[in-house]
């Protein structure tokens, strides 16, 4: 797969209390697709000083420059702080969702014609928010729960009338 590598400092959105590493423009042409027409709109694999990948998506931090934000917790585990300088490797995400997928959902999807009709009818945008609300569990016993639950309530809610709070249960117009 086609790498991009540099160097850059650690940094800190203070408004959006995020640490960060900048991507310059140079890897933001070089992973861009000819169609593609917003520079920001891309989601790339990162590691950092050879720490493991994970899919970030690019985010305009300005001066033709973009930024993928940097979980503390990656941060403690690699030892880096704050204005340090680190190697950055990008590589393209080539994944459908741009995350991981859980496996739960997978199954769940496959058990469940009715549920995999609703969450591919959905926009990325809100397919994405499923797995990622899924991922932020780490115990398979509570993904499989969030996962059920999710899915029931997505099938609970009139088509076109899939919003955030009702995936969540927050509020269920009935179909």
């Amino acid at each position: 797969m086609d790498n991009f590598s540099y160097q850059t400092y650690i940094r800190r959105l203070e408004k959006l209390k995020l640490f960060y590493v900048e991507i310059p423009l140079e890897a933001l042409l070089h992973f861009r697709k000819e169609d593609q027409k917003n520079l920001y709109n891309q989601r790339l694999l990162i590691s950092i000083n050879g720490s493991d990948q994970w899919h970030g998506g690019v985010v305009s931090l300005g001066n033709q420059t973009g930024y993928i934000a940097v979980k503390s917790q990656l941060l403690k585990q690699n030892q880096l702080h704050l204005d340090e300088l680190v190697s950055v490797v990008l590589t393209e995400d080539t994944s459908e969702y741009g995350m991981e997928f859980p496996v739960e959902l997978e199954e769940f999807l496959k058990q469940d014609d009715e549920a995999n009709d609703r969450f591919l009818s959905l926009p990325l945008g809100k397919r994405r928010y499923i797995i990622y609300t899924i991922l932020q569990v780490k115990s398979p016993n509570k993904r499989l729960e969030r996962t059920f639950t999710l899915l029931t309530n997505l099938k609970r809610l009139p088509r076109g009338q899939e919003e955030f709070a009702g995936i969540l249960g927050k509020s269920h117009p009935q179909k």
